[in-house]
C-alpha cells in the first residue's frame, strides 16, 4: 500500500466553505482527505468580495482551522 500524499494547495483567493465565492479548493482538498491523504489549503484571510478581514479578526499573523479534516 502506498503512503498517503501530503498536499498543500496555495491560492491567495481560496475560501473556506462558509465563504461566498471560490470554494473549489476546499472541495478538492476535502475529497483528497476522504481518500486518505493529508490536505492543507493556504490562503489569504482577507475577503475580497466584502473588502474585510474575516479570519484574523482576533489578531495574530496567521490562523489554522480544520474543517471536515481539511487544514485551512
Amino acid at each position: 500500500m502506498r503512503e498517503p500524499l501530503k498536499i498543500w494547495w496555495v491560492n491567495h483567493y481560496a475560501l473556506p466553505p462558509d465563504g461566498a465565492g471560490g470554494t473549489r479548493h476546499y472541495s478538492f482538498a476535502r475529497e483528497f482527505v476522504s481518500r486518505g491523504h493529508e490536505a492543507v489549503v493556504v490562503s489569504c484571510s482577507f475577503d475580497h468580495a466584502t473588502g474585510r478581514e474575516t479570519r484574523l479578526a482576533e489578531g495574530g499573523p496567521y490562523r489554522l482551522e480544520t474543517i471536515d479534516g481539511v487544514r485551512f
